[in-house]
C-alpha cells in the first residue's frame, strides 16, 4: 500500500486514513489476513496496558479507508454507530467493511447459560470471574459475514500481544452496535447502485 493521506468525511472531526492502493481483486481472506497482521503490530507498539483503538476498515475496489473511531462515553460511541459510521459508509461505498476493537468476552466452559440467566444473574462481562479481553474482528459484505478473535495476552511490563486468531461460528447474522448501522448503510449503498 502507498502512503497514507488524512482527510475528513465531513466537516465534523473523524478523521479518515486513506491507506492507499491495495491489490485489484483481493479477496475477503486476504483483507482479513491483512487487518489481523496490522492488529499483531499495533499491539507491538502498545504499552503495557494499551488498548486497541476500535477502528473501521473500509474496502473499495484497489483502495482501503481506516477510520478510529473515537468516544468516550456512551453518548459519542451512539453517535459513532447511528451517524459517523453509516455516513462514511455511503460516502465510500466499501465492498467490505472490517471493524476490530477490544471487548470483555466470557469464557461459559463449565456454566450453564441458561441457568445463570434463569436465576437472574446480570453481571457484565467486564465484571464476570470468567472474563477474557480479546481482540474481535467483523469482516462484513453485502451478503457474507466473519467474525474472529484473538485472546489480549498481558505480560507484566511488556506490551500486550494476541494469541491464535479463532473463527467464532455465527449463526446466521451477528450483531452489535456498529454492526447493524454497517449492514443497513452497506444495504442502502447496494440498493443505490442497482
Amino acid at each position: 500500500m502507498a502512503g497514507a493521506d488524512l482527510s475528513s468525511p465531513q466537516q465534523g472531526t473523524q478523521v479518515v486514513i486513506r491507506l492507499g492502493t491495495t491489490a485489484m481483486n483481493e479477496s475477503l481472506e486476504q483483507v482479513v489476513q491483512e487487518i489481523k497482521e496490522m492488529a499483531g503490530a499495533v499491539g507491538s507498539s502498545l504499552g503495557p496496558s494499551g488498548d486497541w483503538t476500535p477502528m473501521l476498515f473500509l474496502e473499495e475496489e484497489g483502495e482501503r479507508v481506516m477510520a478510529p473511531l473515537d468516544f468516550v462515553n456512551e453518548l459519542e460511541k451512539t453517535i459513532v454507530a447511528t451517524v459517523v459510521i453509516p455516513a462514511l459508509v455511503r460516502m465510500e461505498k466499501p465492498w467490505l467493511a472490517v471493524t476490530v476493537l477490544s471487548a470483555w468476552t466470557i469464557d461459559f466452559e463449565g456454566e450453564d447459560v441458561a441457568e445463570m440467566l434463569n436465576r437472574g444473574r446480570t453481571i457484565t462481562p467486564s465484571e464476570h470471574p470468567n472474563r477474557v479481553e480479546r481482540l474481535i474482528l467483523q469482516a462484513i459484505t453485502i451478503d457474507y459475514e466473519q467474525l474472529w478473535t484473538a485472546r489480549i495476552i498481558r505480560r507484566r511490563g511488556r506490551p500486550p500481544r494476541l494469541g491464535p486468531w479463532e473463527l467464532f461460528p455465527t449463526e446466521g447474522i451477528s450483531t452489535g452496535q456498529f454492526i447493524e448501522p454497517i449492514r443497513k448503510a452497506m444495504e442502502e449503498v447496494a440498493d443505490e447502485t442497482q
